[in-house]
């Protein structure tokens, strides 16, 4: 994400301009999360006081991409996932090009359900939101993880001919190109509620 400043601590509303990278001095929250398994850790306060601050600042500024991305976030993590996903896409519509906006409208997409219950249409709609993380970003392991978990649940499950892009095995192979973060794996496989056979089957193929 780009870096921008934040006025106040979306925890504690200490008033300091701030890299959004740091945290706040003051209560030592971070200014933005750094992804889910770090919103997961937090208290329900702290969840709540993100939420209201992302609120505030987005109605003083609704371009503000980060902190629009950071709200998302949050209802993903309290499975508002309607929420989640109608800010994301408002940002979409926008034209704007931060691949995480189309990969978190995905992960919303599937509302914190097997992809394996899904319509064959939710499912291929989730995987082209995959697709346009993959083309405007450099590249992420988290992509490939993703889309990996859409090809073991739904296709591989069911016996079917593979859409797009390979076997889940093989998306696995392409995530350990990049450095991984064993933690957000494991929240992304939690929140999809992947079985615990699956989670192993990604546990044994890739390099956490």
């Amino acid at each position: 994400m780009a870096k921008i400043i934040v006025n106040t601590c979306p925890n504690c509303g200490a008033n300091l301009p701030i890299d959004i990278n740091q945290v706040c001095e003051f209560c030592g929250t971070a200014y933005i999360p750094k992804n889910l398994a770090a919103l997961a850790k937090m208290d329900s306060q702290t969840k709540h006081n993100y939420i209201t601050s992302y609120k505030e600042k987005l109605e003083d500024n609704k371009g503000n991409i980060p902190i629009a991305i950071s709200l998302a976030m949050c209802h993903i993590d309290a499975q508002n996932y309607e929420f989640s996903f109608d800010i994301l896409k408002k940002l979409a519509e926008n034209d704007c090009t931060d691949p995480n906006v189309f990969y978190y409208m995905a992960l919303a997409m599937l509302e914190g359900k097997k992809p394996r219950v899904l319509h064959i249409d939710k499912v291929r709609k989730v995987e082209s939101y995959l697709n346009s993380a993959q083309v405007l970003s450099s590249g992420t392991g988290l992509y490939y993880i993703m889309q990996a978990v859409i090809k073991r649940d739904y296709y591989e499950y069911y016996l079917f001919n593979m859409h797009q892009g390979g076997s889940s095995k093989l998306l696995l192979e392409k995530a350990n190109n990049f450095q991984l973060d064993v933690e957000e794996i494991h929240q992304i496989l939690k929140i999809v509620k992947l079985d615990e056979s699956d989670r192993s089957y990604f546990d044994s193929l890739l390099a956490i």
